[in-house]
């Protein structure tokens, strides 16, 4: 049992570093290819994709229900994977957005998908 306490953070270091994040703003031509990779089986960028598009909708969803002012108003059955599709659509074509951070058109994506009722 100990030896097993012991391995667990050694295999954690060993699996976060088969892939690991940039070390930098991430931009959107960076997230399209991380998410692309995750097409090719590469489970570690399949969960980073899912999981930076994941954490950009929800850090705006709290955000918006905290000062009454949201960027994009999304159906509570939109899936991670419907929302991972439509960045990667977008920035599929919109090459020229390539260099602005991710987070930015993430939030664009979404605000021209799930308009709010003003």
């Amino acid at each position: 049992m100990r030896s097993l306490l012991l391995a667990g953070p050694a295999i954690a270091m060993t699996l976060t570093m088969m892939w690991a994040p940039p070390a930098h703003a991430v931009t959107t031509g960076e997230l399209l290819t991380i998410c692309n990779k995750s097409g090719d089986t590469d489970p570690s960028a399949l969960g980073y994709c899912y999981g930076y598009v994941q954490g950009v909708t929800e850090t705006e969803l709290a955000r918006g229900r905290a000062i009454g002012n949201p960027v994009f108003c999304m159906p509570k059955n939109v899936t991670t994977n419907e929302g991972v599709d439509l960045f990667k659509r977008h920035a599929g074509v919109n090459v020229s957005q390539h260099s602005v951070l991710a987070p930015v058109i993430v939030l664009k994506v979404f605000a021209d998908a799930f308009p709010c009722k003003r």
